[in-house]
C-alpha cells in the first residue's frame, strides 16, 4: 500500500474548526489512526479507524472488542516510558517514513500536556512531515527551511515557537521580518506576526523551530441589527462571552434601545450568532464601542477583525470620533487594528482593569 496521508486523533480537545477539518481530512486519508481514547473522535462520527494504538487506559474493553470485530488493527503499547502520541508516531513513521501525518486532538487541557505534545512534534518533525491541527491553526516543524507559496495566506497570522534556543532565524513575507536573529524562551519570541506577501520564507541556522499558522478567517456575515429578535441573539453572545457567570440581565445595556445606538451582529454560514458589538452615542457627540465579543470557538479566526472593520466604517461614515474602554488583554488586538491607548488604567466594577482606546482613523 502506497501510504501518502495518515490522519491521527489523540484524546485532547477537538471542537469547532478542528472537528470540521478532521472530517474533511479523513476523506483523503490512506490510514486513519486512533490514539487510545482519541479513537472516540472517529467513532462518534461512525468512522472506523484503520489502526488504534495506546496503553488503553482510556479506551474500554468493549470499545476495543468492537474495533477488532470491525477489522481495525488494535495494537497495545503499554510502555510507560513514552507517551501514547510518541508510540503512535514511532509506529507510523517506522512503517511509512515518507507519509504526511496530521494529528487532531493533540492540544487543550493541561499546560504540561501541551508542552509534551509540542516537544514530541519537535522531535519527530525534524525528520518527518507532521502537522498538529487545533481550532486555531496548524503547527509544524520548520525543518531545514520552509517556503509557503499560496496567495491565500496573505493577511493570516503566523507565529514562530521555540522550545529551546534557535539561532540564525531569517524570515520574509511577513510584517516584522527577522534577519539572522535568535529566538530564545524567556528572552525573545516570534509570535503573532502577519503574512503580508508570498512566498513566505523561514530559514534557521541552528535549533528547532515550530511554526503555528492560524487558520483562514471563518466565513461570517456581519449585519446591522434591525429587529428585537436579532438584538436578543446579540445579547446572548454578550452574556456567554462577557458575563458567563452572571444573570443574563447583566449583559443588557441601558443604551440598547436608545436613539442612535447601532448594534452589529456576526453570524456563521448557518445563521448562528458568533460575535457582536454595539455603538452608542456619548454625551460629547463621539461614538463609544461597547460589548464587543466573539464566541470562544471563533476567537483568533478573523471574526473580531471583521466586526471591528464594520464598527470603524460606521464611525467614518458619520465622521465621528470613535473610542472604547478596552480590557487590558484586548489592547493588542485593538492596536493591531489601528487603535491607540489613552490615559491610565482604571477599574470597571465586577469586570476588571481597562484603558481608554481611540480609533486613529477618525480625528478627535
Amino acid at each position: 500500500m502506497n501510504v501518502r496521508r495518515i490522519v491521527m486523533a489523540a484524546n485532547g480537545e477537538l471542537t469547532g474548526r478542528a472537528e470540521d477539518l478532521l472530517l474533511k481530512a479523513v476523506v483523503d486519508a490512506d490510514i486513519i489512526h486512533g490514539i487510545d481514547g482519541g479513537t472516540r473522535h472517529f467513532l462518534r462520527h461512525e468512522i472506523i479507524p484503520t489502526l488504534v494504538t495506546g496503553d488503553f487506559d482510556s479506551l474500554s474493553p468493549d470499545e476495543r472488542a468492537y474495533l477488532l470485530a470491525s477489522g481495525t488493527d488494535v495494537i497495545h503499547t503499554p510502555d510507560q516510558d513514552y507517551t501514547d502520541l510518541e508510540k503512535a508516531l514511532t509506529i507510523a513513521t517506522t512503517r511509512h517514513p515518507d507519509a504526511d501525518i496530521t494529528i487532531f486532538g493533540g492540544t487543550g487541557g493541561r499546560l504540561d500536556h501541551q508542552h509534551s505534545v509540542l516537544s514530541t512534534l519537535t522531535s519527530f518533525g525534524r525528520r518527518h512531515r507532521i502537522q498538529l491541527v487545533d481550532s486555531h491553526g496548524t503547527t509544524f516543524h520548520a525543518q531545514s527551511g520552509l517556503i509557503l507559496n499560496d496567495d491565500a495566506l496573505v493577511g493570516r497570522t503566523i507565529s514562530l515557537i521555540s522550545l529551546g534556543a534557535v539561532h540564525g532565524v531569517r524570515t520574509s513575507g511577513v510584517a516584522w521580518p527577522l534577519s539572522d536573529e535568535s529566538l530564545i524562551p524567556g528572552k525573545r519570541d516570534g509570535t503573532l506576526n502577519r503574512i503580508t506577501s508570498t512566498p513566505v520564507v523561514i530559514a534557521v541556522s541552528d535549533g528547532d523551530l515550530l511554526v503555528h499558522l492560524h487558520h483562514a478567517p471563518d466565513a461570517a456575515r456581519v449585519s446591522i441589527v434591525t429587529d428585537d429578535q436579532m438584538l436578543q441573539r446579540l445579547i446572548d453572545v454578550r452574556w456567554h462571552v462577557l458575563r458567563p457567570n452572571r444573570p443574563r440581565s447583566a449583559a443588557q445595556f441601558d443604551i440598547d434601545n436608545a436613539p442612535g445606538t447601532v448594534h452589529i451582529l456576526a453570524s456563521d454560514d448557518a445563521g448562528n450568532p458568533i460575535g457582536c458589538a454595539t455603538l452608542a452615542a456619548a454625551p460629547d457627540g463621539s461614538l463609544q464601542l461597547r460589548g464587543m465579543a466573539v464566541n470562544t470557538n471563533h476567537q483568533g479566526s478573523g471574526i473580531g477583525r471583521a466586526i471591528l472593520q464594520e464598527v470603524c466604517r460606521q464611525a467614518e461614515t458619520k465622521a465621528t470620533p470613535l473610542w472604547c474602554n478596552a480590557r487590558l488583554h484586548a489592547i493588542p488586538f485593538y492596536e493591531r487594528n489601528g487603535w491607540v491607548t489613552e490615559g491610565d488604567v482604571f477599574h470597571v466594577p465586577d469586570v476588571g482593569p481597562h484603558k481608554v482606546m481611540r480609533f486613529r482613523g477618525v480625528s478627535h
